[in-house]
């Protein structure tokens, strides 16, 4: 590993090589560790506490014969979690339904809302999972849905269309509507509100699509942004919502956006290029610095973070034949820390939790 630009690695901590390989996606705990999820057809998810020891993993790969899919997962205020996932049931059609797993702090099922099971004719009422977040005490999933029709000649059609849904804490369903676009991530505002993004088309052209919901899932506000902006996420719950736009295209400024509550632009500035950059994770820090993890060309693994006050740059690169990419990673409690995962190879994958500081 090569260490410049004043960032230190104080711990790193490597889970099991045996079972639990390919890491997806990095949660903070509401008791003040962290979930790992693993790739999505590994079915796996691990609780560490604050500095990434193992308290315990969930593992289950299949179901009543069919095989799991752990797709997102997000925090509950207990400590526990909602798994996000599918059932991958096989043939030509009805190939997926939906699943939701929820799990307490100890690791324990508490609750399951299983799609299959709910309507086994129609292959589910919702049939595949994109994403899901914490909303409040309860929980948003996106996904996709089948809606069945009669024609006139009385045939009965099934569609697939974009679909949300609130869930309870409890893991029960609250609400379920049909949208325009399969959203992928989501903030909730102070109000109460959600806001989702995703890709979408408009005019037949790509975009970053933007859409804010109450919490009763009535509409408030939407909006299109160029497709290469991306959300950043945010370590508290703000009024204000802050995107960056072509960062790490070689040679091109990248542009900071910043939209109020009713998804109005503010601000608008434009930086220097920083360089190839692939991202997988991007924060907006409250001192107004932005973080991003992912890789440099090569596929080494990158943190950059960007001080939008004076434009400085500080970088962190994990160099070595073994490594990966970051996969993904988030400011720490502690000031001026990260914690970050990723996949290192070798004989047999390994998934390393490495936490960082700068000064």
């Amino acid at each position: 590993m090569n260490l410049f630009s004043g960032f230190t690695v104080e711990r790193e901590v490597i889970l099991s090589p045996d079972k639990y390989n390919t890491p997806s996606a990095l949660l903070k705990a509401a008791d003040g560790g962290y979930f790992v999820l693993g790739a999505i057809d590994e079915a796996w998810i691990t609780k560490t506490d604050a500095i990434g020891n193992t308290i315990w993993t969930y593992q289950k790969q299949s179901l009543d014969e069919t095989t799991l899919r752990f797709k997102a997962a997000a925090p509950s205020t207990d400590g526990g979690v909602l798994i996000c996932g599918e059932r991958n049931l096989g043939g030509v059609t009805r190939r997926t339904t939906g699943l939701l797993i929820l799990l307490d702090k100890n690791g324990k099922e508490i609750s399951r809302l299983d799609s299959y099971k709910q309507n086994p004719d129609q292959g589910g009422s919702f049939f595949s999972i994109t994403s899901c977040s914490s909303w409040g005490s309860n929980f948003a999933i996106s996904g996709a849905a089948r809606i069945s029709e009669r024609e006139s000649n009385g045939t009965m059609i099934t569609q697939e269309t974009p679909t949300l849904m609130k869930i309870k804490g409890d893991g029960s369903l609250m609400w379920q509507m049909n949208v325009d676009t399969n959203f992928q991530r989501f903030q909730a505002m102070p109000d109460g509100g959600l806001v989702l993004f995703g890709d979408g088309v408009k005019d037949e052209v790509g975009i970053t699509a933007v859409m804010k919901v109450d919490s009763s899932g009535s509409i408030q506000a939407s909006e299109s942004l160029d497709p290469s902006c991306r959300f950043l996420a945010q370590t508290t719950i703000s009024s204000s919502l802050r995107f960056i736009c072509n960062a790490g295209v070689p040679n091109k400024p990248f542009n900071l956006l910043e939209l109020n509550q009713y998804l109005k632009l503010v601000h608008h500035n434009e930086y220097p290029s920083i360089g190839g950059m692939g991202i997988h994770q991007s924060y907006a820090l409250t001192d107004g610095t932005v973080a991003l993890f992912g890789y440099r060309p090569g596929f080494k693994p990158n943190l950059l973070l960007i001080g939008t006050n004076n434009n400085r740059l500080l970088e962190h690169e994990f160099h070595g034949e073994e490594e990966m990419w970051i996969v993904d990673g988030m400011p720490t409690e502690t000031v001026g820390g990260f914690v970050t995962i990723r996949t290192v190879h070798g004989p047999k994958s390994r998934t390393a939790i490495t936490f960082l500081k700068y000064k």
